[in-house]
């Protein structure tokens, strides 16, 4: 499954493409942008990688339902990604979505 989300400020990221998609509410969406530069942020705000586990148990501790769309420069280093992965695991964040740019065809 994906989804379509509106990119919200971020990081300044290229994301790799995607082919489909659908829509999900917006509330139900926590953004983590990882950039090439090794810098982190969790809705629009600057994160370290070591507290990603509890800012994201918080948020979950609220509402089980939210989805963490896991927005990744295709120029991260993979260390960045594999590091931010084992905090979403330490969390028990289950709905992770990794986001793509749509790319339509004519």
């Amino acid at each position: 499954m994906t989804s379509i989300f509106k990119m919200e400020e971020g990081l300044p990221i290229q994301l790799p493409r995607a082919k489909s998609g659908t829509d999900t509410q917006r509330q139900q969406i926590m953004h983590i942008w990882a950039d090439r530069f090794n810098r982190i942020s969790i809705n629009d705000k600057l994160a370290r990688v070591e507290h990603i586990q509890g800012i994201v148990a918080s948020m979950l501790e609220e509402n089980r339902a939210i989805i963490v769309a896991f927005n990744v420069d295709q120029r991260a280093k993979y260390k960045l990604v594999s590091e931010i992965m084992d905090q979403l695991k330490e969390a028990n964040a289950i709905n992770v979505t990794f986001t793509s740019l749509y790319e339509s065809k004519p």
